[in-house]
């Protein structure tokens, strides 16, 4: 190739992998929050102020995520908890990453091991092919549409940043080398505090450099430079030998013990399983259901290490001969050694901390691929046709992560004999507001694994949604016997205690909530409704406010706190808070109607009524609009209106005893003493405080009707 066609077949290349990527990525635009997103992003107070850099440091209980919580807080920031904008944002970082892959083969193939090689004129394909399988693979979805393994992609970034700035340093003098040295180690360090998976560049570039850079006086001196990050790491982090022997009970297979050994024998069918997915991604698994291994003679671990043995050495083997083909397959083995070894991690397999292994694992096998033949052509259109698969099955896998319920149903069917999947369908059904379908699968959940607190405490939430207190009550005790330390459990609870009408009781649980997680907005939402509806307004005001403050984006704080301001005859600050709270949620039927209520208050009748109206058209049932508006036509002289109003306010709610009250005045007005009789002992039935007075007028009207009839 020329020059000229040389650079337009890279442009095109360049605009070919940013497009696939985008493309394949487009429909997971709107997939919602998943999973531990609820405890990196949603639930996760630290990252809602961008200059609060010391809450964002300490969002992690280890520094090392640091730079992937700032972009958290950089998403939030600017789209709260709009999903849109946290997927493009991964979707770029994927786009960045397949075009550095790119780079990094181009620039492999300038280095003096390559340079003449016979794979050279062919160096613009394999780099092409290389990034397009590393940006179309399903396998990838996991780290890019799962937003909060933004950590892996992220990472993966400054990892393969520092790479390509490092091989331009290698080939560039004096001044232009040390600026992407310094650029290369800037890179490094931000890798290393967004996830610990970068720890193990200093041997990635000391692969290089003994695998393609040959310049042997400059060689040694540079691999002791990149030695000395490998004591960096440890005096940064504080590292701890201990970390090494640390024990978890596994989450893959419920309930197996996990100690270093126990979780490396299980890496070796692990890491066979990955790599069946790269070649065939059939299967694929939030949540797989993966046995642990205990004795390194178990079938699958000395299949999987002796196997693992083998492609280790073939990767040594042919540095020599076919130095790509080596030096992807060792990538692979260092890239996933921090999760796949010896430190002990409670979840044995996902399918993200495949994402940075990927890039050196496609750079092997395209090039293996390449390499075993003599016609090009043939490989160049099985390796697209490949590419075009995985792309329709990213397209199709995208679609899983549409909402919790198409997800854990895809999980359940893969991982049937397993609670947590049950527990999360039954959260996704309880967010949903169908409690009924939440609690089979929550049954189930808890009789595959009695000690499954989340589900034994989601179980007494759908119970307490179904009426059925007695149990729920049970439930959320036996929850909190089996993780004493649960602050939603504690909240749950005193919701209950609270519609039981002991308050004292559910005051408690409120206070332990927020005890045990000072954060938790929603634990001051509930305790500022218990203060407000005892009279306690400023402490109710004092809650709300703080809730406000923890999580910007509740909606539910801001219409609670105007109710008090209404209360408290502050109708500017109430109509402030309302319409806050309606800009968050514009369906908020609850709000509308508080607004409408200050309006009624304020004199702007016009006003009220269209708030009445529009909180109506989201909740036709709502009584309460009814017996208000009902008010409104009533001291209008609108009786028609005005009865039509309480008597649907009765209808949907027959226990209603302010709109029998008030349909009793309007019956007076119309002369309907009887009816009006009967509606004010109703109310009075139902516990509204009535005067004696008034019945008595009542009665004593019918009675001078009854004489007027007697005289006629």
């Amino acid at each position: 190739m020329v020059p000229a066609k040389a650079q337009t077949f890279c442009l095109l290349s360049l605009c070919l992998i940013a497009g696939l990527g985008t493309a394949i990525y487009a429909n997971s635009l709107h997939n919602a929050f998943h999973f531990d997103d609820m405890f990196f992003i949603v639930e996760k107070p630290e990252i809602r102020d961008i200059k609060d850099t010391t809450a964002i440091w300490h969002a992690h209980s280890h520094p090392a995520r640091f730079v992937a919580f700032y972009t958290f807080a950089l998403n939030y920031h600017w789209h709260r908890y709009d999903v849109v904008g946290y997927h493009i944002f991964n979707t770029v970082v994927h786009v960045i990453n397949g075009l550095l892959v790119w780079g990094m083969v181009m620039l492999l193939f300038s280095t003096p091991r390559m340079r003449g090689h016979p794979l050279g004129e062919h160096a613009r394909w394999l780099a092409l092919l290389t990034s397009l399988v590393f940006v179309a693979h399903p396998l990838q979805t996991q780290a890019v549409t799962y937003i909060s393994q933004r950590f892996a992609s992220l990472a993966t970034l400054f990892y393969l940043l520092t790479a390509v700035l490092y091989l331009l340093g290698r080939r560039a003098r004096a001044v232009p080398a040390a600026v992407c040295f310094i650029a290369a180690a800037v890179s490094a360090l931000l890798g290393m505090f967004t996830k610990q998976i970068t720890f193990t560049l200093p041997l990635t570039l000391i692969l290089m450099e003994t695998a393609f850079l040959r310049e042997e006086r400059t060689r040694w001196r540079t691999i002791g430079v990149i030695a000395l990050f490998l004591l960096v790491v440890p005096g940064i982090f504080s590292f701890k030998p201990g970390i090494l022997n640390i024990q978890h009970v596994s989450e893959s297979h419920e309930g197996d013990p996990l100690t270093p050994l126990s979780y490396f024998f299980t890496q070796m069918p692990v890491l066979w399983t990955y790599i069946r997915l790269f070649f065939l991604p059939y299967g694929q698994n939030l949540d797989y259901d993966f046995p642990t291994f205990y004795h390194f003679f178990d079938p699958p671990v000395i299949a999987g290490f002796v196997g693992l043995t083998l492609l280790f050495v073939t990767g040594c083997r042919a540095l020599r001969r076919h130095p790509l083909v080596g030096f992807g397959i060792l990538w692979f083995f260092i890239t996933i050694s921090v999760e796949s070894t010896f430190i002990t991690i409670k979840n044995v397999i996902f399918e993200h901390r495949m994402y940075l292994p990927m890039a050196g694992l496609t750079l092997a096998v395209v090039t293996a691929l390449w390499t075993g033949t003599r016609r090009p052509g043939a490989v160049r259109a099985a390796v697209l046709i490949w590419v075009a698969v995985l792309s329709v099955l990213t397209v199709q896998r995208n679609l899983v992560w549409r909402d919790g319920i198409s997800l854990w149903t895809d999980v359940l069917r893969k991982s049937p004999h397993k609670s947590r999947p049950y527990t999360s369908l039954g959260i996704a059904y309880l967010q949903r507001d169908q409690p009924a379908e939440a609690l089979d699968y929550l049954d189930t959940a808890i009789s595959l694994n009695p000690q499954a607190y989340k589900a034994v405490g989601n179980r007494g939430l759908a119970l307490t949604k179904l009426g059925r207190l007695d149990e729920a009550l049970r439930d959320y005790n036996r929850a909190l016997a089996l993780k004493p330390g649960s602050a939603i459990t504690f909240n749950n609870r005193g919701d209950l205690y609270r519609r039981l009408g002991k308050d004292d009781l559910a005051l408690q649980d409120y206070d332990r909530a927020i005890s045990l997680r000072p954060a938790y907005a929603q634990a001051y939402v509930n305790r500022g409704v218990l203060y407000g509806q005892s009279g306690q307004s400023e402490l109710a005001l004092a809650d709300f406010t703080r809730a406000i403050t923890l999580n910007p984006t509740l909606y539910e704080p801001y219409n609670n706190r105007g109710i008090v301001y209404q209360q408290k005859g502050l109708f500017p600050l109430a109509l402030a808070d309302f319409d806050e709270a309606l800009q968050r949620k514009a369906d908020y039927a609850d709000a509308l109607y508080n607004r409408g209520n200050v309006y009624r208050d304020m004199h702007n009748i016009e006003a009220a009524m269209k708030d009445y109206a529009a909180a109506l058209k989201i909740r036709y049932n709502y009584s309460q609009v009814y017996n208000n508006r009902g008010i409104i036509y009533g001291g209008r002289g609108r009786r028609e209106l005005a009865l039509e109003d309480f008597n649907k306010a009765i209808d949907y709610d027959p226990d209603y005893s302010s709109a029998y009250f008030n349909r009793s005045l309007v019956y007076m007005q119309t002369g309907d003493y009887e009816r009006a009789l009967a509606d004010v002992r109703k109310a009075r039935e139902l516990g509204k405080d009535v005067h004696e007075v008034y019945i008595q007028q009542i009665q004593s009207l019918i009675k001078q009707r009854g004489k007027a009839t007697d005289h006629e």
